[in-house]
């Protein structure tokens, strides 16, 4: 799966290079290819859960394009490894976002953050793995999600 990630991520930055287009900045209108990706990521990670914290997921997406150590670019922030379950465990890969998905994705990317700055979030209990994740600084808890700094 790996594999086919870093195949389809080199493909992908050929073809962007060939076209010569430079990776969107969300200050710009964003490419209906970056809502797609964000909107499966959320669909792929809260896709069963209220609107707030679907727009949270896309808040989080945005929010690490402009933190320091986190890639520049869409793709790069949802394929980083280990950056979301749902990439890891390949379900991202199968699920089509919903449109209330696409919605929260928009409204992400009209400004709304619910989640104060967030940059991870997590469902606490015997899911999580990595207890580093329960050191960051929360910002906001929506439904069951806590989002953390």
């Amino acid at each position: 799966m790996i594999r086919r990630m870093r195949a389809w991520l080199a493909a992908a930055a050929a073809a962007v290079a060939l076209l010569g287009v430079a990776a969107p900045m969300y200050a710009a209108a964003p490419s209906s290819y970056n809502t797609w990706l964000i909107a499966k990521v959320v669909a792929a990670e809260e896709g069963n859960r209220s609107f707030t914290d679907q727009v949270g997921v896309a808040a989080v997406v945005l929010n690490r394009l402009n933190a320091k150590g986190f890639p520049k670019t869409v793709a790069g922030v949802i394929y980083q490894p280990w950056a979301f379950t749902s990439v890891v465990n390949g379900y991202f890969y199968n699920v089509t976002p919903s449109q209330t998905a696409l919605r929260a994705t928009e409204a992400a990317l009209n400004g709304w953050d619910p989640t104060n700055g967030a940059l991870y979030f997590f469902d606490p209990g015997p899911g999580v793995t990595n207890g580093w994740i329960y050191n960051q600084p929360v910002t906001t808890v929506i439904d069951h999600t806590v989002y953390a700094r």
